[in-house]
């Protein structure tokens, strides 16, 4: 379930696509001010207007549906600064400082519990269960510990108007530092199981 939440989040963020409804004359702060305020109330469709065209068929997996009420959490506490706006013909960058709850505390606690629950014996239900009232925990009790991030938003001008290109800088301000984190431990695992697997060779 956790490698699986951490995708979902990645992706629920980066995948965005259908520039369909932008307005022509919206300024690039503007759209990135949609953009982040249709993440904060949970609007996606509204937010896939403001991104560049991308792979949206994993926004239509049922599987997002497992993780949309982790995702609340998180992206309901976003918020943002804009610093600057440089335009230059058709492309825009939008220095913006990104703050939301520090995902790494609230992941190391939420790791911990799941560690706790595997030993459980709890059927599939009841372990689902279990891990969504961990996650809720484990923020509930970090909330108060935000992380900074400042990034530059990169846009381009479209027929459509303005779209930002998604970038895993811009993906991880808006997780609180989530991406980062789950490289992390991709990593850690990574050297375990390649450790293990020396050994077992031995």
């Amino acid at each position: 379930m956790f490698k699986k939440f951490l995708a979902i989040c990645f992706i629920f963020i980066l995948s965005f696509s259908c520039i369909s409804c932008g307005n022509k004359s919206d300024s690039p702060e503007t759209v990135v001010a949609n953009y982040f305020n249709a993440l904060k109330s949970g609007d996606l469709e509204s937010a896939k207007a403001y991104v560049k065209d991308g792979n949206d068929q994993i926004l239509n997996d049922t599987e997002e549906e497992e993780s949309a009420t982790e995702m609340n959490y998180i992206l309901g506490t976003l918020s943002y600064h804009v610093i600057s706006t440089e335009i230059n013909d058709s492309t825009a960058t939008v220095k913006t400082t990104i703050t939301n709850v520090d995902m790494k505390p609230v992941m190391g606690e939420f790791v911990t519990q799941l560690f706790s629950l595997a030993f459980s014996g709890l059927d599939e239900e009841e372990l689902e269960a279990k891990q969504k009232e961990a996650f809720a925990s484990a923020f509930e009790a970090n909330k108060d510990t935000t992380i900074d991030t400042e990034v530059d938003i990169q846009l381009e001008k479209t027929e459509t108007g303005w779209v930002i290109n998604p970038t895993d800088d811009l993906a991880d301000g808006i997780t609180g530092g989530l991406l980062s984190v789950g490289k992390d431990l991709a990593n850690s695992f990574g050297a375990d199981v390649e450790d293990n697997g020396d050994e077992s060779t031995n």
